[in-house]
């Protein structure tokens, strides 16, 4: 990934509060114009877009998703704008005017490689992939008996503490087998797990 950052917006109050955060201090202002120009297409970037009005301009930018890691941001953030945008292939989903510190950690994740949402949109999203794989894979032979209990929990949905309460066993010690499972696995997250495990067909 290049070093190199734009910042999308038609607001320059919200290009100037996103530069406040460090790592952005330094970015490119891009036009939403030049973002989708076709003859001379933006590539191997990390992308700031404040998402335009309408959920008809999300497919416009899916070309852009595939050659870039795009967090794309919200002034008023919903669940099924975040699918759409994961659908497209945005890196991260988040509000428009989130925390500067908290921006700062996204950009980080984003820059190593990883993927941003918000608790309750993960919940949502590990249980719309979840419901695509298999009761029965090749995946639990390679993990331990509680710890595919704790995938087969993921895959409805549910948070650590509601994966605690239903395994009898404490928040901490599901975080130590999700840890388990993602080194097993090659993967960071539990939505890298769940496009895993849909993409290997496994």
């Amino acid at each position: 990934m290049s070093n190199t950052v734009y910042l999308v917006s038609s607001s320059q109050g919200l290009i100037d509060y996103w530069a406040r955060v460090p790592a952005l201090a330094h970015a490119r202002h891009l036009a939403q114009a030049r973002l989708l120009d076709d003859t001379d297409p933006v590539q191997e970037a990390l992308i700031l877009l404040d998402i335009p009005d309408g959920s008809e301009h999300v497919a416009l930018y899916a070309r852009c998703c595939q050659h870039n890691r795009l967090l794309a941001l919200s002034s008023h953030p919903n669940d099924t704008e975040a699918i759409a945008w994961l659908r497209t292939g945005a890196a991260g989903y988040a509000h428009a005017l989130t925390p500067l510190h908290q921006l700062a950690i996204i950009i980080d994740t984003l820059g190593g490689g990883g993927i941003w949402i918000g608790r309750d949109i993960m919940q949502q999203v590990c249980r719309h992939f979840g419901q695509r794989l298999p009761s029965e894979a090749s995946w639990s032979t390679r993990v331990s008996g509680r710890e595919a209990e704790v995938v087969e929990a993921l895959r409805a949905g549910l948070s650590n503490k509601e994966i605690a309460r239903q395994l009898g066993i404490t928040e901490r010690t599901v975080k130590a087998h999700l840890t388990s499972v993602f080194q097993k696995l090659g993967v960071s997250d539990r939505l890298q797990l769940m496009l895993k495990l849909i993409d290997t067909g496994h």
